[in-house]
């Protein structure tokens, strides 16, 4: 639970440093993108809406997809022809028809009047009052109290079902613990999977995540192994004492929050929307390899004079073994991060300078 809320707070955060670094409104062709603190949509847009501040308002039909990101969004709407797809902290819909909804925040409300093909919703509380063909969710608290034609799939800590709640198809909830059913249920009418909530302490030695973390080290491994054959020239001959350290997290930094918002502007040009989309790939690429790479360089620095494969081994083992301790795992992945987007927008420097 504690991931999923941390995948979900660094995505708004992310965005939100994205959004307060410029502020546009822009109609091009059929589609409308606009960027500041305050955004209210009073008018039908035949194409897509790109909106990214802190309150979004959204009204009126949209003949495209939905693209928001911020604080506060409220979408009312008489139809929304393609999907919706926000993250915010705060997310209240009330469409009365679209196709596919995807949301990430802290708080989502799906309205009485919403009618979706599918929902796909992560989140602490979740208000679910439309109607919707397919139902995902994973969060602390799950409220349904619509209607679901097809199948429920929910992984969250406490579900209720209301006297409304009406499921068609197959329930399936994974949950620490049992749903609050209506008088029209049972729980034979549920696929249900208690989910055993320990202290992470204790949870860290499991045969489950005993299993997962072998997968892990082995992939990573073979990972650092094909990365370095192929980059030992060009980023791992690098200072051994570290006198540049502190440059590289304080670049790297400067790159973690500057990159998205490049990304955006270039996406919202229009004309270079390909590159700003490579970039933004490449961008999240280089940030899950960051520990990987990491690994190999501390290989290198505790094995300067040892076969390279063991550099690597070693390195990448004690790296994925930090990662498992609790508290500090996410600093260390953190700080992996700043190092690595540091480590190589100086290569980059380097090698642009030296041609």
């Amino acid at each position: 639970m504690k991931k999923r809320i941390i995948c979900i707070f660094t995505t708004i955060v992310i965005l939100m440093f994205s959004i307060v670094a410029f502020a546009e409104d822009t109609t091009t062709s059929s589609n409308l993108f606009s960027c500041d603190s305050n955004i209210a949509v009073n008018k039908d847009v035949d194409g897509d809406v790109y909106t990214f501040g802190n309150s979004i308002s959204i009204g009126n039909i949209i003949g495209g997809d939905i693209i928001s990101a911020g604080r506060d969004i409220n979408i009312q709407s008489s139809e929304v022809k393609g999907n919706i797809r926000t993250a915010s902290q705060t997310v209240n819909i009330d469409v009365g028809r679209t196709k596919n909804i995807t949301v990430a925040g802290e708080s989502i409300n799906i309205g009485d009047k919403t009618n979706a093909n599918a929902i796909y919703l992560a989140a602490s509380d979740i208000s679910f009052k439309g109607e919707t063909n397919d139902f995902y969710a994973s969060a602390q608290t799950i409220v349904i109290d619509g209607t679901v034609n097809g199948n429920l799939n929910v992984d969250c800590e406490n579900i209720t079902f209301t006297e409304n709640a009406v499921v068609k198809g197959n329930i399936k909830v994974k949950s620490s613990n049992e749903p609050n059913l209506n008088s029209k249920m049972s729980m034979s009418d549920i696929d249900y999977e208690k989910i055993t909530t320990n202290n992470e302490e204790e949870g860290i030695f499991t045969k489950s995540n005993i299993v997962d973390f072998l997968i892990s080290l082995v992939a990573a491994i073979i990972t650092g192994l094909i990365l370095y054959v192929l980059l030992n020239k060009s980023l791992f001959g690098f200072d051994r004492k570290l006198s540049k350290s502190y440059k590289y997290l304080l670049i790297g930094l400067a790159v973690l929050i500057i990159m998205p918002i490049l990304s955006l502007l270039l996406i919202i040009s229009v004309i270079c929307v390909p590159v700003g989309i490579i970039i933004l790939i490449l961008y999240g690429i280089i940030i899950y390899l960051c520990p990987v790479i990491l690994g190999i360089i501390l290989g290198q620095l505790i094995l300067s004079k040892q076969n390279p494969i063991l550099q690597v081994l070693l390195g990448i083992l004690i790296i994925k073994v930090l990662l498992l301790i609790p508290y500090i795992s996410f600093i260390i992945w953190f700080l992996s991060v700043l190092f690595i987007l540091g480590l190589i927008t100086m290569k980059l420097y380097s090698y642009i300078c030296k041609k």
